[in-house]
């Protein structure tokens, strides 16, 4: 599967050449990197809004200081019926609970059947939510900075240019 996705991805390499060539006459003066943030992202990629809905709920974890100390001082397998009891964690519950009314079908081991859905047994999304809550403040900064500087240089090739051929006008 991983040779086919890597031959496969060759076929846009020339495309990613040819945009690069109208960057630079449409905008000389652009970053060197602007094709590859332009054409960077995550934004609808269903593996990646599951990490980032665990890291929101690190950061509603971290919010709330007594939701974070269950989550540290308690087994993953103990500390939803834990968090569950504790009146302080009802935010943080709920959104647990529309996480995996989304994401619950997943799983570590996926293709093997047996394998307990998060939805069945979310020990395992506690476990990442409590490894990001004792880890960096803030998992996602990166994401988030890589989306701040894409939107930037949208910005700028607009400035610079106007709008694309065949793009409506603003209202």
């Amino acid at each position: 599967m991983a040779l086919f996705v890597n031959t496969a991805s060759m076929r846009f390499a020339p495309w990613m050449g040819l945009l690069k060539k109208m960057l630079r006459r449409w905008v000389p003066t652009l970053r060197s990197d602007a094709v590859a943030l332009l054409c960077s992202g995550t934004e609808g990629v269903l593996s990646a809004e599951m990490g980032r809905g665990i890291a929101a709920l690190a950061r509603k974890a971290r919010s709330v200081a007594k939701v974070a100390e269950l989550l540290v001082q308690h087994p993953p397998e103990q500390a939803l019926t834990r968090l569950r009891e504790e009146p302080e964690a009802r935010s943080f519950v709920a959104q647990l609970d529309r996480f995996l009314a989304v994401h619950g079908h997943r799983a570590i081991r996926e293709f093997e059947l047996q394998s307990a859905r998060w939805e069945e047994n979310p020990a395992q999304v506690l476990g990442m939510i409590r490894n990001c809550v004792q880890s960096e403040p803030d998992p996602i900064g990166h994401a988030e900075k890589a989306a701040q500087a894409r939107t930037e240089l949208e910005a700028e090739v607009r400035d610079r240019r106007g709008p694309a051929p065949g793009t409506p006008a603003p209202a």
